[in-house]
């Protein structure tokens, strides 16, 4: 039995209050982040387990002392100070049992490339180390933050392909001395290709900042792989007018112009993305830029090149092309019976539909198209049916925007293409300013009758589109769509291979009663794993767009 203390009558520990020895061998390995050798490991673990005993004992004693501390000090003052005394040292003792089991984790030993793999891995949002990004005027960012937590890290940071991928905003860069930090970054990122992400759009007192920083990055521009400029252009045109010519390396770029009112175009004006002979994929939004198009393989823009088919009849691989430029520009004449050819291009989005008029695309697989405001005199789908027809494509996909339906039209488009295997009809609100009326409902009960006929052949396949996989109606009218009846049940039984069929309608559109037979079919449709959903959805129009929200997705049939 444990002795009783003199003064306080209560039992005296018999745990000696002196630590065990650290030895100078194990205190190294717990002020370094070196990992230990294979003949320092014997001496760790038998360290840390020599550390157990007293751990254990000093646990047993404040839990004894922890429920009389109270009334003892009380009385003497003593147990409070000896509780205080045996809780710092199990803490101490714990302390020191973590620092060599973190001696002894295999994390010290990772290799120093495996390290810098992971690092790269944190600064791509997608998951691939070719596009990680950081922002360098930003202290909390990862990279600067992983650089302050040990020595190792802050070697493996020296990796030059942690630098490469650079964005820079304004709300970040608006202290210090901007030129300083880009060329450390620059620096650390050695002789790599940069990935530069520009973004500014600030008051103006702050372009001058912008201007310090594109000076130090277009130093580097034959390492350029990669370029996203979004500002007003008008205010840093002077500072990138220097690239022309010094971005061989250029791979990818996105120019946005933030100005609200650019300026007019002038086609004789030189740009500093004219040659860029690497030059593959293009982003370009409300500006017109001249392009190197000799390698182009993707395309995208909302303002067309000032003569209309320059990017498709100057890029001879260009494989994927989106217009959504809305308005026609001078040079741009939809009326002109002059057919392009384009022997490569398979995926091609269109704003404004009567562009078909010019071209000729046999390879086309997917196409999305529809009309503008400066579209109606030209109705779509015979624009789309004339260039399916001369282009005897293969078309896979169709997506057709706003167009006007006309009993017969929809199923000239699709006899044009067989094999068509997915099909989407879009009607918004812009159908409302062109006079949509009920004729529309009617040319869609005719298509769904077309589309559930069968052939007159042995094998009594459908008569239209054999092959189509999946079917999307969308419209935001409130307008009665009658044509969802007991149709849509026969041409999903003709189709018992299409995976989906869609209706996404308004909610204030007035929907036919269905049978309780047609109900019950489509009940059974739905219990045996077929696709089908007929939802409302809420319109919303916020500052001259348009945002659907879904309301509920529960078919209307039932109950």
């Amino acid at each position: 039995m444990a002795p009783h203390c003199s003064t306080c009558c209560c039992q005296s520990t018999q745990i000696p209050l002196d630590t065990p020895e650290l030895p100078d061998a194990v205190k190294a390995h717990i002020l370094s982040n070196e990992p230990p050798s294979a003949s320092d490991f014997p001496m760790l673990r038998e360290y840390r387990h020599s550390i157990d005993p007293y751990l254990t004992r000093l646990s047993a004693e404040i839990v004894r002392l922890l429920p009389m501390q109270g009334e003892l000090q009380k009385r003497l003052g003593l147990s409070k100070s000896m509780y205080d005394h045996l809780l710092k040292e199990w803490q101490m003792l714990h302390e020191r049992q973590q620092h060599i089991s973190g001696a002894l984790s295999s994390l010290r030993r990772f290799p120093l490339e495996t390290l810098q793999e992971i690092f790269l891995l944190t600064l791509a949002p997608s998951g691939d180390p070719d596009y990680s990004w950081f922002n360098i005027f930003d202290p909390t960012d990862s990279l600067w933050t992983i650089r302050r937590v040990c020595r190792k890290w802050r070697m493996a940071t020296q990796y030059p392909h942690l630098w490469t991928g650079l964005r820079i905003t304004y709300l970040s860069a608006r202290r210090g001395n901007p030129s300083t930090v880009v060329r450390e970054v620059l620096e650390r990122s050695s002789s790599l290709p940069l990935r530069i992400h520009f973004s500014w759009h600030g008051p103006r007192e702050s372009v001058y900042r912008g201007h310090l920083i594109l000076r130090e990055l277009v130093k580097h521009s034959e390492r350029w792989q990669y370029a996203s400029f979004k500002f007003v252009a008008s205010e840093f045109n002077h500072s990138i007018s220097d690239l022309r010519e010094r971005v061989p390396k250029l791979e990818e770029l996105v120019f946005h112009d933030c100005d609200s009112r650019p300026g007019d175009y002038v086609e004789d004006d030189p740009h500093p993305f004219e040659i860029a002979p690497s030059l593959t994929k293009a982003n370009i939004f409300n500006a017109i830029v001249w392009l190197d198009c000799s390698q182009l393989k993707a395309f995208t823009s909302d303002a067309f090149q000032p003569s209309g088919l320059r990017v498709l009849l100057s890029s001879p691989n260009l494989t994927y092309l989106a217009d959504h430029a809305r308005q026609a520009l001078p040079r741009d004449d939809v009326s002109n019976e002059t057919r392009y050819l384009h022997s490569r291009l398979d995926t091609l989005l269109l704003e404004r539909c009567a562009r078909l008029k010019g071209m000729i695309l046999p390879k086309l697989e997917h196409l999305e198209a529809g009309p503008t405001f400066t579209d109606q005199l030209y109705p779509s789908l015979p624009i789309i049916s004339q260039f399916l027809h001369i282009s005897q494509c293969s078309l896979l996909s169709l997506t057709i925007h706003n167009c006007e339906l006309s009993i017969g039209s929809m199923s000239e488009v699709l006899q044009v293409v067989p094999g068509l295997q997915r099909l989407s009809i879009n009607i918004n609100s812009f159908m409302m300013e062109r006079g949509a009326s009920s004729s529309s409902d009617e040319a869609m009960s005719a298509l769904i009758r077309g589309l559930a006929e069968r052939a007159s052949d042995e094998l009594s396949r459908p008569r239209l589109v054999p092959n189509l996989q999946s079917f999307a109606f969308k419209s935001c009218l409130e307008d009665p769509w009658r044509f969802m009846d007991a149709s849509i049940v026969d041409m999903i039984h003709v189709r018992s291979d299409m995976e989906s069929v869609s209706f996404t309608i308004h909610p204030q559109s007035q929907l036919p009663n269905l049978s309780d037979d047609v109900a019950a079919r489509l009940r059974d449709i739905t219990d045996a794993g077929f696709d089908v959903s007929i939802v409302r959805q809420v319109v919303e129009s916020r500052n001259d767009v348009m945002f659907v929200r879904q309301r509920y997705r529960t078919p209307y049939w039932v109950n």
